[in-house]
């Protein structure tokens, strides 16, 4: 009591005023009762274990939220650009589609099979009438065997008056396409090599020492004869010189004429004279 009229002094000197007297609170503990039961109740009882009920414990548990509104409104209904809208309404009736040809594959009817051999026989058919249109040009394109045969002895030409006898005979278109056709089947490797080997089948060596191109020093031109054109056909017969010109061809066969009186030993017999 001295130090409680103390702190009343203390304070009624300091003029606050006076504080009020502290309370003491004492929070109710709850008894735990314990409730003894024996074995053989536990064993024939429907009793459960003794659980101290101030320890029990519940865990929390959070509301679930769902994640579409309460209201039924579908993941369609949401507001989205009609644009969008419209290619999701598009897409999962495919998706849908899809994945029911997926899961339960159907296998083909009678009917499909019977359609799909006749489709078959049918293109079969077209692709026969196709192969035979094409054999047709061909062979309508292709010269028979007798286009190529020439009379014997005809080739190369020795000399003036079996050249005139050629010429006389090149005046007939038939006969000249055949001369063609035999002369294309002489080949070469190239240009050059078409043009020296068919010249030296039409032209004997002989009788090329007394031509030239243009005729002159009195020797026959060989651009005035039909034999010339001959030639320039039959080198584009071969593959190897079918792109080849009129004045590539030309100049092999003046090269030809030019170099006559050198071949057969011209060139060393004149070296030893």
């Amino acid at each position: 009591m001295d130090s409680e009229e103390d702190d009343a002094l203390q304070q009624d000197s300091t003029g606050l005023p006076a504080a009020p007297p502290v309370q003491q609170f004492y929070r109710p503990t709850k008894e735990v009762t314990l409730k003894t039961i024996s074995l053989a109740e536990m064993l024939t009882s429907n009793h459960a274990i003794w659980q101290p009920e101030d320890f029990s414990y519940e865990s929390p548990q959070e509301p679930t939220r769902s994640l579409f509104p309460e209201s039924d409104v579908s993941w369609n209904r949401v507001q989205q650009p009609p644009e969008i809208s419209a290619s999701l309404n598009s897409v999962q009736p495919q998706q849908t589609e899809l994945h029911k040809h997926q899961r339960t594959p159907q296998s083909p009817t009678p009917e499909l099979i019977v359609s799909l051999i006749r489709e078959m026989l049918t293109k079969q058919e077209m692709i026969l009438d196709q192969q035979q249109s094409i054999l047709r040009i061909l062979n309508a394109k292709q010269p028979q065997d007798t286009d190529y045969v020439i009379d014997h002895g005809l080739l190369p030409v020795k000399d003036l008056l079996a050249l005139n006898t050629l010429e006389q005979k090149l005046r007939a278109v038939d006969f000249k396409e055949k001369l063609i056709n035999h002369l294309g089947l002489v080949g070469g490797f190239d240009t050059k090599d078409t043009v020296w080997r068919t010249m030296h089948r039409t032209i004997s060596n002989d009788l090329a020492k007394s031509i030239n191109w243009r005729g002159v020093n009195g020797k026959i031109s060989l651009a005035a004869l039909q034999i010339k054109d001959v030639v320039i056909d039959a080198v584009r017969k071969n593959v190897f010189s079918s792109t080849a010109t009129n004045s590539e061809i030309e100049n092999v066969m003046k090269r030809w004429l030019h170099l006559a009186s050198d071949r057969d030993g011209g060139r060393k017999r004149r070296q030893k004279e």
